[in-house]
């Protein structure tokens, strides 16, 4: 497996969709765009390397920025998006962040390497996270760089601005276990606040995860309409979903039939993976850069089925009233791939 371009917007919205359904993907060119929890974040992000031949210090990785990347990122700020700058390390397991105000207050000129230690993967492994701090002369102060498991990237982003002001490994940790329990599980939903003392002060962190609750008159009517039987492979086994052609978290979205798929389980993942999208015509889009992610991670045992799939038709209901809307169907597909910009 490795975090290299292909892949890393793959890993970043693939971990956030497990953390809350409240996500929307507004771009998926770095750097990524989108809204989660109802805020709107900017975010770098690029794999973590060696420092090449020369370098003294053989711990010291970096990734780069070029110049392009951080005029965006400011451009962004003036249109009320929270910044971030992140780094995985080569296996996707591991990320480093570096304080947003510090990386968009230096030179906009040219491109740039900004650096971590790589020891701190290993010890993100052995107790959960590490944090590097430097010397940051443009904001005359310190600045804090954290490294954590890739599955906290949710819980950072949520709360970057109180992790970049913690001034030790074990306040990093501290807030971290305390919110262990909401941050790992894969069952809870919900918001969960808990306080620390920081600086001799208390600090809010939250974990916001959302799923939305479903209307059964909507999955009802879809169900109906397709004679509960994946419009995909016709399947019915009681495996069958309605799912939502705009998501159900956009603001445009609906509970009309016209918004509405028949899948079964494993179709409608492939649909929200944006792996396999029902589009107008009864035709499909196969995501050709998922696939390369799914080649670069050494999982494509079954994509030849897929890839089969993608050359048929779907089927839709026979009264026109019950079909999905062709707007609908192309806006779903772009909503997901992160184009509806």
């Amino acid at each position: 497996m490795s975090a290299n371009n292909i892949s890393i917007p793959f890993f970043i919205f693939d971990m956030l969709r497990g953390y809350t359904e409240n996500l929307l993907i507004l771009s998926d060119v770095n750097p990524y765009a989108f809204r989660l929890n109802g805020r709107m974040y900017s975010m770098h992000a690029s794999e973590i390397h060696d420092s090449g031949e020369g370098r003294i210090n053989h711990d010291e990785w970096r990734i780069q920025l070029q110049s392009s990347i951080k005029r965006k990122q400011v451009e962004r700020v003036g249109q009320g998006y929270s910044i971030l700058f992140i780094g995985f390390f080569p296996d996707g397991k591991t990320f480093s962040a570096w304080e947003p105000e510090r990386i968009a207050s230096l030179s906009l000129n040219g491109t740039g390497s900004i650096y971590i230690p790589f020891s701190h993967k290993a010890r993100v492994a052995q107790v959960g996270g590490a944090v590097h701090t430097v010397n940051a002369r443009n904001l005359g102060r310190p600045s804090v760089e954290l490294t954590l498991p890739s599955e906290a990237l949710g819980f950072y982003i949520e709360n970057y601005l109180l992790l970049h002001q913690v001034s030790t490994e074990e306040e990093l940790l501290q807030i971290i276990a305390g919110s262990q329990s909401a941050v790992f599980s894969d069952v809870f939903t919900g918001t969960e606040v808990t306080e620390v003392v920081l600086h001799g002060q208390r600090r809010r962190v939250t974990v916001t995860r959302t799923a939305y609750a479903r209307n059964p008159k909507f999955r009802e009517a879809v169900l109906t309409a397709y004679g509960h039987r994946c419009c995909v492979c016709n399947r019915q086994l009681g495996l069958v979903q309605a799912a939502h052609i705009v998501p159900h978290q956009h603001v445009e979205s609906s509970d009309d039939v016209s918004n509405g798929l028949a899948l079964c389980i494993e179709h409608h993942k492939l649909y929200d993976d944006a792996l396999l999208l029902p589009r107008a015509g009864q035709v499909f889009h196969l995501n050709l850069h998922r696939v390369e992610h799914l080649k670069n991670i050494g999982q494509v045992e079954g994509l030849d089925q897929i890839e089969a799939l993608a050359a048929t038709n779907y089927r839709i209901p026979v009264r026109a009233s019950d079909r999905p809307s062709d707007g609908n169907l192309e806006r779903g597909m772009r909503i997901r791939l992160g184009t509806d910009i």
